[in-house]
Order: structure tokens, then C-alpha cells, then sequence
């Protein structure tokens, strides 16, 4: 399956397709009738991977591996008995991770931060880091900061899910 990150610069296909067709009429190279053909052809494809990368064509390929963030608010409109209990979800989702899986976790109050990059049971039991700014929640900034945290070729997963 494919999938496209700005499907937006697909506009430019037909666009790029014309002026292609308009600048070959118009060119002083003489090239026999043969000559521009194969010109136009590879001209058109150049551009068209070109529009296609500007476009952020992905392939997804089928994995059974995961890779998931936890995103933890660590503000102080969070009561200890949240964190506890969200602790102890983190905690109990990394002990039932499957070998292969990945799962890392983001703090954040008004600015997110990566607690650990690739956590495993034994970080969940550890206690967490403080937030820097404590008095203010963004969590939208957060889930933004988190889905450009790290690549996988696996399927990322960022709970929670906006």
C-alpha cells in the first residue's frame, strides 16, 4: 500500500506534463521527431519522481512488529494518583511488549521531551523525570513532537491518540 505525506503536489503532475509539451515545441535543440519523443519521455519522468517525491510517496509494507510512544503529562494538573496509575499502564503495556517491538516515551507539561527512546519494564519501575515547566499542559505540541521523534519501518502508534 502507499501512501502519500502531501498529496497536495500531485496538482503539479499536469501542470509539469504541458509546460513540458509547450517548452518541447518551442525548443531551438532541431531534434529529429525520434529524438524529442525520447527527450519529452525521460523530461516527463525526471519530473514526475521529482513531483512524486515532493509529494512524500511512502510505501507501507506489512509488519507484525510495533513501535509506540507513551505520551505521559507530568504538569501539575495531574493528581500523583494519575501518574501512578499511569505509570503502572506504561509499566504493565512494557512487560507484555513482544520481542522485536519497540516503545519510547515522552514527558511533557508545556514543552515535551523523550524520557527514553527505547524503554523497556525496567524504565517504567524507575521514577520519572520532573517536567521543566510544570504550570502549563500543551499536549498538542506534544503529540506533534512525538510523531517526528523517530523513524521506524515498523507501525508507530502515539498514545494518546489525538
Amino acid at each position: 500500500m502507499m501512501e502519500l505525506a502531501h498529496p497536495r503536489f500531485l496538482v503539479l503532475l499536469p501542470l509539469l506534463v504541458l509546460l513540458l509539451w509547450i517548452g518541447g515545441r518551442t525548443s531551438l535543440a532541431g531534434l529529429s521527431p525520434r529524438r524529442y519523443r525520447i527527450c519529452f519521455l525521460a523530461r516527463t519522468v525526471m519530473l514526475s519522481l521529482l513531483v512524486l517525491a515532493l509529494a512524500g510517496v511512502r510505501l507501507l509494507l506489512p509488519s507484525r512488529e510495533l513501535a509506540v510512544f507513551f505520551d505521559v503529562d507530568a504538569s501539575n494538573s495531574i493528581s500523583p494518583g494519575a501518574q501512578k496509575q499511569a505509570c503502572s499502564f506504561v509499566r504493565a503495556a512494557l512487560d507484555a511488549k513482544h520481542r522485536g517491538d519497540t516503545a519510547g516515551i515522552v514527558g511533557f507539561a508545556r514543552e515535551p521531551a523523550v524520557w527514553e527512546a527505547e524503554a523497556d519494564a525496567s524504565f517504567a519501575g524507575k521514577p520519572w523525570p520532573a517536567a521543566a515547566h510544570p504550570t502549563a499542559t500543551d499536549l498538542g505540541q506534544a503529540l506533534d513532537f512525538t510523531s517526528g521523534c523517530w523513524w521506524s519501518p515498523v507501525r508507530v502508534h502515539v498514545w494518546p491518540r489525538a
